[in-house]
């Protein structure tokens, strides 16, 4: 529950500020209640229910600062990396072999669907995957991954994405990826991307 106590002396124009902010969210249980003295001013008390954060929320906000040691352990490990765009693939792919990752690179959205398709189990611990590419976008290959009878249709997906609105996000998440880090991405989230969800012990 959010509580937001404000005390003005400018009550209309207050109050017709917060009844805005609550008609722009379409917040339907909020509860708003003033106290007013007159030669005082009022008190303005808004009470918004929130939902509780989901367990991936809360990994990300109590997740540990990384250490050497979880670094060790992302060596070897082997990722693939669906990126359209040569240039953000080369950098992306220095950045994960920086962290001593091996990486994979697909071209596309449907050659990111096929590869895990076509690999032996266990072959990628996660897949990086671009949002907007040609050929096949990031979410039309995570669907396919995740109804494929292969072993591997589980396997964690990670959008990578400019994309930072809440309906872009939920677009990630009900195609069936795990989670998402924003462009422009760099070491720090892909490691915490990968500890977050304990890709690391995959083999």
């Amino acid at each position: 529950m959010l509580s937001i106590n404000s005390i003005s002396s400018e009550g209309n124009f207050l109050l017709t500020l917060i009844n805005s902010i609550l008609d722009v969210n379409q917040l339907e249980y909020g509860t708003l209640s003033v106290e007013s003295r007159l030669g005082k001013g009022s008190v303005f008390t808004v009470e918004i229910p929130l939902e509780p954060a989901s367990p991936e929320q809360r990994s990300e906000i109590l997740a540990p600062e990384h250490t050497e040691a979880d670094r060790q352990q992302l060596k070897g490990k082997r990722v693939l990396l669906a990126e359209d765009n040569a240039l953000n693939a080369e950098i992306a792919t220095e950045l994960m072999q920086s962290l001593g990752l091996v990486v994979d690179w697909a071209e596309n959205g449907a050659i990111a669907a096929e590869k895990p398709e076509s690999s032996v189990p266990n072959t990628y611990c996660a897949i990086f995957m671009d949002m907007q590419m040609l050929v096949m976008d990031g979410v039309e290959a995570t669907r396919k991954i995740r109804s494929s009878h292969h072993a591997d249709n589980g396997i964690p997906i990670i959008a990578m994405t400019a994309n930072t609105f809440d309906a872009d996000k939920k677009c990630c998440i009900d195609a069936g990826m795990n989670g998402y880090i924003s462009k422009p991405i760099d070491s720090e989230a892909i490691v915490k991307a990968l500890m977050i969800f304990k890709y690391s012990d995959k083999q």
